[in-house]
C-alpha cells in the first residue's frame, strides 16, 4: 500500500518532470543518485531545519515523515 507521503512525493516528482524535465533529471543525477537512503533522509531533515525559520508556512505543507 502506498502512503500519503509517497503519493505526495510522486505527485511532486511528476509535476517537476512535466514542467522542467531536464532540471529534474539533473537534480536526480547530481544529488539523489549519489546518496544512500539514510543520506536522503538526512538531507531532508537539514533542508527542513534551514527552511523552517525562513518559510514555516511552506514546511507545514510537507507530508509527514515517520517519527516526526
Amino acid at each position: 500500500m502506498i502512503d500519503s507521503a509517497t503519493e505526495s512525493n510522486q505527485a511532486g516528482a511528476l509535476l517537476v518532470n512535466e514542467v522542467e524535465p531536464g532540471y529534474a533529471a539533473q537534480i536526480r543525477t547530481r544529488v539523489f543518485d549519489l546518496l544512500e537512503g539514510q543520506q536522503v533522509e538526512q538531507l531532508e531533515r537539514a533542508a527542513e531545519a534551514i527552511l523552517t525559520p525562513l518559510r514555516g508556512e511552506c514546511v507545514d505543507l510537507l507530508p509527514p515523515r515517520p517519527g516526526r
